[in-house]
């Protein structure tokens, strides 16, 4: 009989409508091969509500294929909204309250307490470190498991790497100090797991690495004869690193690519995208705003190629990986294939440039060569099926496990 996790999150893993929660969906249903998984969901009081109302345990239960007694969905002690506020929060303010994130949470630790002792779990697995940094994890007699997913210490770079006046660095040098203080002393002797590589400073913390995964869509990819060649940039449009990257898309590579392929088409799709953002778009040569689309079937069943232009961000790009699932080569930046090395293996020579002229040469050699193009593609699905499918992530969980009772 395989032993209890209890896996504790504060947003519910389904409905699958963020990449936050398709890692957590798939992780869970990944543990499940290695554990009597049961699930807490903390919410807040609004989305408790709602989540009540429209029978969301029920039908995360069903979706997982556990027993409906084995989710909870409960209150959350803490109001993870204010904690994200005060995190976005700038200046002398963000110095005052900042400490109000990782203060020890009583009511947190009792309820989290409770469900221990009444499941006696072998392992306790958080998600996302805003949980976890309000807990004394050391007073739990299991083993603590926390899937950081992307690194803090990135995510923060991130947020102050376009914003380097004197002001800001202090504050980023401020935050980085307590960061570091605070995570070597609160995470000792628990297993940090990343959805990459994450920076040199874990490394003496063994953290474990469990790649972003999309789920296989048994997609059938056919290129229809004559159909004109088209590529499509995929992604949220208030996003500011999707922004960016459109930005250049548009205005540097988007033209060179037309000068050698007159006839080529460029889709751009995501949600939230502003009418403001709809009509600038909608004035460039050849390019179709699509916007949010409620299947991407029909996307992939379009273009021949995705393009991703980034440069900035946090994380893993989940749709480069889904471009990959749908059997539809993506053409990226060496910062957007960050975490995703091994998917782009033996062919990130036709895939990865990080000027507008090398980006535009590996599209228009793409479209322009269907032999080529077809090869790419063979091989990206391959490496895909090899690292990011349900399959792989229940390999290097099993690994995990394994390891992890030897320590």
């Amino acid at each position: 009989m395989n032993p209890t996790l209890l896996y504790i999150s504060f947003y519910s893993p389904y409905p699958l409508k963020s990449g936050g929660a398709v890692r957590s969906f798939y992780t869970i249903k990944a543990l499940q091969a290695s554990f009597n998984v049961k699930l807490i969901c903390l919410c807040a009081p609004d989305v408790y509500n709602k989540y009540i109302a429209d029978k969301i345990p029920q039908a995360t239960a069903a979706a997982l294929g556990v027993a409906y007694e084995d989710v909870v969905f409960t209150l959350n002690p803490i109001n993870i909204s204010y904690l994200q506020r005060v995190q976005q929060t700038g200046g002398l303010l963000r110095y005052k309250i900042d400490y109000k994130r990782f203060a020890h949470e009583a009511a947190l630790q009792a309820l989290i307490t409770s469900y221990v002792k009444a499941w006696e779990p072998a392992v306790l697995c958080f998600r996302h470190f805003y949980i976890a940094n309000r807990v004394q994890l050391q007073q739990f007699n299991a083993k603590v498991w926390v899937d950081m997913d992307d690194d803090p210490f990135e995510i923060l770079a991130t947020r102050y790497q376009h914003r380097w006046m004197l002001r800001r660095w202090a504050e980023h040098a401020y935050k980085m100090s307590f960061l570091k203080r605070f995570y070597r002393s609160h995470y000792q002797n628990t297993t940090l797991i990343f959805a990459k590589a994450p920076l040199p400073f874990w490394a003496d913390m063994a953290p474990y690495v469990i790649p972003n995964i999309v789920p296989e869509p048994h997609f059938n990819k056919e290129v229809l004869a004559g159909a004109a060649p088209a590529m499509a940039f995929i992604g949220s449009m208030s996003y500011p690193p999707n922004i960016e990257a459109v930005d250049f898309l548009l205005h540097r590579v988007w033209p060179l690519v037309l000068a050698h392929i007159p006839n080529a088409q460029l889709l751009l799709v995501g949600k939230e995208m502003s009418q403001q953002q709809q009509q600038a778009y909608s004035t460039y040569p050849q390019v179709q705003v699509v916007g949010e689309v409620p299947n991407m079937i029909a996307i992939y069943t379009q273009v021949q190629l995705t393009i991703a232009p980034m440069f900035s961000g946090s994380g893993t790009n989940i749709k480069i990986i889904e471009s990959f699932a749908f059997k539809t080569p993506c053409v990226t930046t060496s910062f957007g294939l960050s975490g995703l090395e091994l998917l782009f293996q033996t062919i990130s020579q036709h895939l990865v440039a990080n000027t507008a002229s090398h980006l535009a040469e590996r599209v228009i050699a793409l479209l322009g060569n269907p032999t080529l193009l077809a090869q790419v593609s063979t091989i990206g699905y391959q490496q895909y099926t090899a690292y990011h499918t349900v399959a792989a992530m229940e390999k290097s969980i099993g690994h995990l496990r394994a390891n992890d009772t030897q320590s």
